[in-house]
């Protein structure tokens, strides 16, 4: 088990081991011309850096643990070497991948087609109902860290905080409340296509 703060993974490094995330939540970032953005956040269970696994190619990203994490490490070689001799191993990574690779076109997708308080928006409608549409429940990440997920400036974030009560929520410090979800639905403009679930039966 490791703590939250563990780098799992360094961007352009070649991953030596395909680790599996058993437990926990893992943060996927980059770093270029002196920023930092996190690419997205992985919640167990999944794989870490599996396309470069496959393609003994460089990580594209750095991983961390968010919070604690239970890991299983397998070397990169014999994933590879399986691959060419299981052909059911092989439909299991070519199924990993392909949902990866679906889940970072719709965050792709959600950062082209949405302003910065949509996407905070949608956000927040999702985690509702994640949280089993009670009003109020706890921001489950840091501010910093949703700040860059959403691809926004702490400042940018602050403004968007302000203009989503008018909308039908609030985060007031690690609390979120959400008090009239159509109205936020109504800015957000959920999009299962987006999203990956069906948010318009609120």
């Amino acid at each position: 088990m490791l703590p939250s703060g563990v780098v799992i993974e360094e961007q352009g490094q070649h991953p030596e081991t395909l680790q599996f995330l058993l437990e926990g939540d893992v943060q996927m970032y980059a770093r270029a011309v002196g920023r930092t953005s996190t690419v997205e956040l992985i919640a167990a269970p999944d794989a870490i850096a599996l396309a470069a696994v496959v393609a003994s190619e460089p990580v594209l990203a750095s991983y961390v643990t968010l919070t604690k994490c239970r890991l299983l490490a397998i070397n990169a070689n014999a994933v590879r070497t399986r691959l060419g001799e299981d052909a059911a191993f092989g439909a299991a990574i070519a199924r990993l991948l392909a949902t990866q690779g679906r889940r970072r076109i719709r965050s792709l997708y959600n950062h082209k087609l949405r302003t910065g308080v949509e996407r905070l928006a949608s956000w927040v409608l999702v985690k509702w109902i994640e949280a089993g549409k009670v009003e109020a429940f706890r921001r489950p990440i840091k501010k910093q860290v949703l700040a860059s997920l959403l691809g926004l400036t702490p400042e940018s974030l602050s403004r968007c905080c302000g203009q989503l009560e008018q909308h039908g929520a609030t985060l007031d410090g690690a609390e979120i409340k959400v008090f009239d979800p159509a109205r936020l639905a109504i800015l957000a403009q959920p999009d299962h296509l987006i999203d990956g679930i069906s948010l318009s039966h609120h």
